[in-house]
């Protein structure tokens, strides 16, 4: 009951389009941003691993820079 209650006040949107979604991010933008879970692995480095889900290029790079210096309230 709380929860519909939530989802009235705050809407269950996609965090780059801004569409309603159940997700954090819908499926067209998951398509179109290559969400995925990365590994990669390293020997020389401070720590073995670095997991991510996306690359910080194109879109994804435009929308944090938007979202941190342009005061915009959706990543889009």
């Amino acid at each position: 009951m709380l929860d519909k209650v939530l989802d009235l006040i705050f809407p269950p949107v996609c965090g780059f389009c801004g569409k309603l979604c159940k997700d954090w991010v819908c499926d067209e933008c998951v398509h179109k941003l290559n969400v995925d879970l990365k590994v990669e692995n390293y020997k020389d480095k401070y720590f073995n691993k670095h997991i991510y889900i996306m690359d910080y290029k194109k879109a994804v790079r435009t929308s944090i820079l938007k979202y941190k210096f342009d005061r915009k309230i959706i990543y889009v």
